[in-house]
């Protein structure tokens, strides 16, 4: 790494290393910067969020200084609505994706191919939000969040489960929803909310006919007896932990859907008696990674290493592995 210089924006990045990385981009010598104040009234009717792009200096190398903000006098319309917080952030060349979130998930698309004058380009609104953002290609992003539910009654909103989106913003004036897949009920939580390195995403092999696919591991909870309750803040107790698989089917006209097809259970209320299920309903971030090669799945848990098919219900200890999986399956607390 070259030391290039420094400079300052306003606003935070806030204190979650995992998001930091995302709310950064350089791209052709210039650095784009997504940021928050804490003070409601810092940036008065420009609301709450803003984005700096800032470039060398020509007189000193070393220094950054600021092109542009956004929003502006000129370009005035905040990202995001009073009070909302910025939870993913995604930059892919010339366009940037920011979504901000306290009772609907605004995702704004924002055209950043002139540095001095960026803007926003289109907005769509959805229940929840999304809290990562990946690109697939030039035309369609992934979303995985939460869902939400508001009180009528008190106005409160609710977290349910965990929800991935499939956007199509080749139109990026203009993103469309695709399509939603919602897992699990309120309680339902998956550590991509925590650490990218939880989402893992394969590109396809057309001439093996393979399509694009990706997991995520999942904590589901659930009505144990199928009947949800009526009160959006009930908190349901656990059901299974595992991962569930997603591929992508190509439609006519280019487009792409998004399908939820397996999911493979590590443990479940089943199987684990429930002094321990704590130890399955609450893994840490570092404690659940997948890999995908051809039509196998390997998956990190706690120590143990697990494999399962593609599409496959149950996980097996790796195979030619004895020390793969710690003592006893389901796993030994």
């Amino acid at each position: 790494f070259v030391y290039r210089g420094s400079g300052t924006i306003a606003g935070s990045l806030g204190n979650d290393t995992e998001r930091l990385a995302f709310r950064m981009s350089e791209y052709q010598d210039h650095l784009r910067v997504v940021s928050s104040s804490s003070w409601g009234d810092r940036w008065g009717e420009l609301g709450y969020n803003r984005l700096t792009i800032l470039k060398e200096s020509e007189n000193n190398k070393l220094l950054l200084t600021t092109v542009s903000v956004l929003p502006n006098a000129e370009r005035p319309e905040p990202i995001g609505k009073p009070g909302e917080s910025i939870y993913g952030v995604r930059f892919k060349g010339e366009r940037g994706y920011v979504v901000t979130f306290v009772r609907v998930d605004p995702l704004y698309s924002l055209d950043l191919s002139e540095p001095t004058d960026p803007r926003i380009l289109g907005e769509l609104e959805i229940e929840g939000f999304s809290d990562y953002l990946h690109p697939v290609g030039d035309d369609l992003l992934v979303g995985v969040g939460m869902q939400a539910e508001t009180d009528e009654d008190t106005g409160n909103t609710w977290l349910q489960g965990v929800q991935v989106g499939l956007f199509d913003v080749s139109s990026p004036s203009a993103p469309v929803l695709l399509n939603l897949e919602e897992i699990g009920y309120r309680g339902t939580t998956t550590s991509v909310l925590d650490t990218h390195r939880a989402f893992t995403f394969v590109p396809g092999d057309p001439e093996r006919e393979i399509p694009m696919r990706f997991t995520i591991p999942v904590s589901e909870h659930g009505p144990l007896d199928g009947v949800p309750d009526t009160d959006p803040s009930f908190w349901y107790p656990w059901k299974a932990t595992g991962i569930v698989m997603f591929e992508f089917n190509e439609l006519s006209g280019g487009l792409s859907t998004m399908e939820q097809v397996g999911r493979t259970n590590l443990a479940s209320v089943e199987t684990v008696e429930p002094e321990f299920a704590d130890f399955y309903q609450y893994p840490q971030e570092e404690y659940s990674r997948s890999v995908i090669y051809g039509d196998q799945v390997l998956h990190y848990f706690r120590g143990g290493l697990f494999q399962t098919q593609w599409r496959g219900t149950e996980f097996t200890p790796a195979e030619n592995c004895p020390l793969c999986a710690p003592k006893g399956y389901p796993l030994d607390p």
